[in-house]
Formats: C-alpha cells, sequence, structure tokens
C-alpha cells in the first residue's frame, strides 16, 4: 500500500500520491480522479510553474470542492 511505503520512507512522493489517487478511483469512482487531476494541475501548473491567474485557477476549483463535500457527506475522518 502507497501509505505504507510513504510512512516507511517518511514523506509522500508524488509517484505514490498518483499511484492512490488512481486506486481509490478506481474504488470509489470517477469524482476521485478528476478532482486529483485538477488539484495536480493547480498544483504544477498554478502554484510550481506560476502559469494561472486567479480566474483561471478557479476554473480547475469545481470538482475538488465537490470531493470535499462528497467526503464530509461520508463523515470519514480520522
Amino acid at each position: 500500500m502507497e501509505w505504507r511505503e510513504a510512512e516507511k520512507i517518511g514523506r509522500w512522493k508524488a509517484l505514490l500520491l498518483h499511484r492512490a489517487a488512481a486506486k481509490l478511483a478506481r474504488i470509489e469512482g470517477e469524482l476521485i480522479r478528476d478532482a486529483w487531476s485538477n488539484a495536480w494541475y493547480l498544483h504544477t501548473s498554478g502554484f510550481h510553474e506560476n502559469l494561472l491567474d486567479a480566474e483561471e485557477a478557479s476554473s480547475y476549483t469545481g470538482n475538488i470542492k465537490n470531493l470535499v463535500t462528497w467526503f464530509n457527506r461520508r463523515n470519514i475522518h480520522r
């Protein structure tokens, strides 16, 4: 499992995050895949490369907000 490997090395690497998101999407559905894809794009293009203005970045947040709402409705908290 990816979380065990991340725990063993002391951090999450991008490859582990992508694998974990893909596995979760196969179990829970496309909302996971779509939100992860948008979040990763925001992280790389918006944060690291500073390619997005506020309006462009905002256009990628819908799926992410939907995912947070979905998790909150399922009451999945640790």
